[in-house]
């Protein structure tokens, strides 16, 4: 059995959990007004009605509290995947808290920051991510416009969305597994993450990069990396990335060994500090 359910709520979150499901034996659970595990729209209500409204998906989410606590039991971490846009995502965070408060679970929110053509959604994200630091026992941001920063503009509008999704359901697989394998408050020891996928050189090229473009502005100097490694590594190559990695960052990372045989891409998951964040 799994130690953690990944839960998608409103259309960022399921779209992703749903290429988690796809792609996985993770188990999972989608919410969303129509189309989901957990549908929550009032039967006598039209779907364009309730877009946006975070009140009412509050009310409707506490109708389904059953339903969704009877999903959750027995996970000891919860990963949330969700977009905060004054909508059913920012009223998700809330209530699975206090789910997960019920089911003695961890709560880790994987937060979606819209691209910066969706103005008011991505201002309204950017003003309330850090507040999900009350609900959550962690947060992992994600900002879609890093993706075309830093090496995503051959993408047009719809393949970019396609392509930020894949992402972060990748670092969300690998969150997953890393929760399999490691206790979690020893090794996730800072409140907020964000991560970076990379597998274009050497072991060491690979977390380098990735550690050099992160999905959020970071602070080197907050925290220790942890690196997961798709394939199997040595103890040597292990302490040979370690301090390489203290050398450049003066914080020893923790790294974490893959299953997959061969092969130099890596996960980072990197702490973000409030400085990094103004």
């Amino acid at each position: 059995m799994h130690s953690a359910i990944v839960i998608g709520c409103g259309g960022p979150g399921c779209n992703i959990v749903s290429r988690v499901r796809d792609s996985t034996d993770l188990p999972t659970m989608t919410v969303n007004w129509t189309d989901a595990d957990v549908e929550i729209l009032p039967p006598e209500m039209a779907e364009n009605e309730v877009h946006g409204n975070a009140e009412l998906a509050a009310k409707c989410l506490e109708a389904k509290r059953n339903e969704i606590l009877l999903n959750i039991d027995g996970y000891s971490e919860i990963i949330l995947v969700t977009a905060l846009g004054g909508g059913l995502g920012s009223a998700a965070v809330e209530f699975i808290s206090k789910c997960a408060r019920l089911a003695d679970s961890k709560l880790i929110a994987a937060i979606v920051i819209p691209f910066k053509f969706e103005d008011e959604r991505r201002a309204h994200t950017l003003r309330d991510a850090f507040g999900m630091e009350e609900l959550a026992d962690r947060i992992l941001l994600m900002d879609n416009q890093r993706f075309i920063e830093t090496g995503g503009t051959e993408y047009v509008a719809n393949d970019a969305l396609g392509a930020v999704e894949d992402m972060l359901k990748d670092a969300v697989v690998e969150l997953a597994r890393l929760l399999d394998t490691v206790p979690f408050f020893s090794t996730l020891t800072q409140k907020s993450y964000s991560f970076s996928h990379d597998d274009a050189g050497s072991l060491e090229e690979s977390v380098m990069s990735a550690a050099d473009h992160p999905m959020f502005d970071v602070d080197p100097g907050n925290g220790k990396l942890i690196i997961c490694c798709d394939a199997a590594i040595s103890d040597i190559e292990a302490e040979r990335v370690c301090s390489n990695v203290t050398d450049h960052t003066g914080i020893r990372p923790e790294i974490i060994s893959g299953t997959e045989p061969k092969g130099h891409g890596v996960t980072v998951f990197i702490p973000i500090s409030r400085r990094s964040s103004q």
